[in-house]
């Protein structure tokens, strides 16, 4: 092997799992396995718990409404993966280079640090929900004590162990395990409706609500993945080929079958068993051994696959720009804050749909400005020298803010928290729309005199802009 031969892969690689932009020939995904990716993803406890929360006691819907929120929601979510993760897919760019266009390039950390704290949390609700999954599945069949803080250190240290060696890691791990964790619930689903259909049916046209219980369920159930929809250029710039055709269909085949299955498992299951805890529920329709050894072997693979895309990827990229440090160095510092989170508080019932309403109100304003810079103001095109350039350039804006970025984002997030239990569909068209008025006004024209930074390939090559 020559020396250009040998440092090629080693530059490959720090352009997968850094801030570079990946070129297509060094993408890790076809659309094969960029579905089976989203299969292992979206097929979580999380989403369970949201359609059984939308069930009587905690929610106030019937099945037949529950089920219209999930098609619409699905709906959106895969319009606005394809949508905000064009740029991703077009020029190789993760999330925390593609908002600098947007937000300025030191603007760009405010919606890095508000994506990822809820990235963070649900990383630690993953964890704790698997942990508590494992417990109980243990303590019925084998008849085990309380170790459920064990499981959660296991599953964490697990988690980062797989993250560590990269997006091929996680490719190979989610695609793998995507089929396995599909057949499981698949079954899961033909016990209960086989040994519950008649409930099931009374419960479809069961007195429900079409006013504010169904669109804050709607707005949770968009808020779910409204984190996603931020940062899925870190998705998308693995994908190949790089076409719109390829976009749509991977975001199509890869959210909607795993979230209607997932989704309408929480929601009869619920149903059926009276209560929203995953283990307890899916225990008491089909109390076996064998439901329960599968119970927990579905249980931790779909967290640890969820974790690895969702809430660990996402992280371990922003603190790559924003403290500079290496992507091992982003897993373990990611699951270390997932620990100090206190999921076992953020997964009670009562904090839910607050706490998903929450971080929306301020996720959904956001995306109205990325996809109104990208989209109209800059008519979709960037220039990728100027969005790595250090100072200087066409997104330095007011001393690396954009004014009209951040006012939006203040003004859209306070209306968003008047509105909470309907936060992203309020502040999403807000931001959208305010940003093209505050820029034909003016208000991002204002920029310092700075020389040049040192531009994407001086950062490559360590030498300076010319």
């Amino acid at each position: 092997m020559t020396t250009t031969e040998s440092t090629a892969v080693p530059e490959a690689q720090q352009r997968r799992e850094g801030l570079l932009p990946v070129p297509e020939g060094e993408r890790v995904f076809g659309l094969t396995s960029y579905v089976l990716m989203w299969w292992a993803s979206l097929i979580v406890i999380q989403v369970f718990v949201l359609g059984a929360n939308m069930m009587p006691p905690a929610g106030g819907l019937n099945i037949f409404q529950a089920i219209v929120v999930m098609a619409v929601a699905a709906v959106i979510v895969v319009a606005f993966f394809c949508i905000n993760g064009t740029p991703g897919l077009k020029y190789g760019i993760p999330f925390a280079v593609q908002c600098r266009s947007a937000f300025g390039t030191r603007g760009a950390k405010v919606p890095e640090v508000l994506r990822i704290i809820p990235a963070i949390a649900w990383y630690g609700i993953g964890s704790w929900i698997g942990a508590l999954s494992v417990n109980a599945v243990a303590s019925t069949i084998f008849g085990l004590g309380d170790y459920t803080a064990i499981y959660f250190v296991l599953f964490t240290v697990i988690q980062t162990v797989i993250a560590w060696y990269g997006i091929k890691s996680i490719k190979i791990f989610d695609a793998s395990m995507s089929v396995v964790i599909f057949l499981i619930m698949a079954y899961f689903l033909f016990v209960i409706f086989q040994q519950e259909g008649v409930a099931i049916r009374e419960a479809w046209f069961a007195a429900g609500s079409w006013g504010l219980p169904f669109w804050t369920a709607l707005t949770a159930a968009i808020g779910i993945l409204a984190t996603v929809m931020l940062n899925i250029s870190d998705l998308t710039r693995h994908l190949t080929p790089a076409t719109q055709s390829t976009n749509f269909l991977g975001h199509f085949f890869g959210v909607v079958p795993p979230w209607a299955f997932i989704f309408i498992m929480g929601v009869v299951t619920a149903t059926v068993a009276g209560q929203g805890d995953p283990v307890a529920a899916l225990m008491k329709v089909a109390p076996s051994v064998g439901i329960g050894i599968a119970l927990l072997v579905f249980i931790v693979l779909a967290q640890i696959t969820t974790n690895l895309t969702i809430n660990i990827l996402p992280p371990t990229m922003v603190f790559q720009d924003i403290l500079n440090t290496t992507w091992k160095q982003g897993t373990v510092l990611t699951g270390i804050l997932s620990v100090i989170t206190f999921p076992w508080i953020l997964l009670d019932s009562q904090w839910f749909f607050t706490f998903i309403n929450f971080y929306a109100a301020f996720l959904g304003p956001i995306l109205g400005v990325m996809l109104s810079d990208y989209w109209v103001t800059r008519r979709r095109r960037l220039s990728v020298d100027d969005l790595y350039a250090e100072r200087g350039g066409s997104y330095w804006f007011l001393r690396g803010f954009s004014p009209a970025a951040i006012i939006t984002l203040v003004v859209a997030s306070a209306v968003s928290l008047i509105f909470i239990d309907v936060s992203w569909l309020v502040g999403m068209p807000v931001a959208f729309v305010l940003p093209i008025v505050l820029v034909r006004l003016g208000l991002d024209r204002a920029k310092e005199s700075a020389p040049a930074g040192r531009t994407m390939e001086a950062k490559r090559t360590g030498g300076e802009a010319s």
